[in-house]
């Protein structure tokens, strides 16, 4: 949360209004709408279980659908969850693996390897991962609906999908990856882009050079 007094001014004249976590998440209404989008039947009590343990939370409230849809989650196993010790990222987790599941295995690959990256490109995986119709099979993973969200011509996971898929890569592999598309982002024109590759590849100097001459 940002304190300042000016802030403070603006929200009591309602100029300003401010948005945390509860006001962002799921309602238990916008939930069961959520499932019902997807072809899930639940009942009210599945709803609040999936309330409960997803505590609205979007991401997780979308994998769940989804898993539910695919009929790999059965929402009334979730009670067997209700009143456990088990935490969100435990649960995103578990979610994720699920719906992983059925992509085919190219698709699990290619999100799997361009984990590395903030942001996946046909170009990027043409020339980095050896990908070929990178476009074709980005459109297909954002018409997924869970997997990578677009934004003109790059796509991106949600951070915590990333970073699950990152953990399933060796680091060895990782670091190749990100040294591959170092060199791609130099030759490309793109120093940030670049510098953090460098670090992920463990090349801090070269990083620090990209730093030096791009300020």
């Amino acid at each position: 949360p940002l304190e300042h007094p000016a802030l403070t001014r603006l929200e009591a004249e309602g100029e300003l209004r401010r948005l945390s976590a509860p006001d962002l998440a799921f309602t238990r209404q916008e939930l069961g709408a959520l499932l019902a989008a997807q072809g899930v039947d639940a009942s009210a009590e599945e709803v609040r279980l999936a309330h409960t343990l997803t505590e609205g939370w979007p991401i997780a409230a979308r994998f769940l659908a989804q898993a539910a849809a695919q009929g790999r989650v059965p929402l009334s196993a979730l009670a067997e969850l209700d009143g456990g010790e088990a935490q969100l990222a435990t649960l995103f987790t578990y979610l994720a693996q699920e719906v992983l599941g059925p992509l085919d295995p190219s698709l699990r690959a290619l999100l799997t390897r361009g984990s590395v990256f903030e942001e996946l490109s046909p170009g990027l995986l043409e020339a980095v991962l050896d990908v070929r119709e990178a476009a074709t099979l980005l459109g297909a993973l954002e018409r997924g609906g869970t997997f990578l969200t677009r934004t003109g011509e790059t796509y991106r996971a949600h951070p915590l999908l990333r970073a699950h898929l990152r953990g399933l890569l060796s680091p060895g592999e990782a670091r190749e990856i990100a040294a591959r598309g170092a060199d791609y982002f130099e030759r490309s024109g793109r120093p940030r882009r670049a510098m953090a590759a460098h670090l992920q590849a463990g090349n801090a100097a070269r990083a620090a050079e990209l730093l030096a001459e791009s300020g």
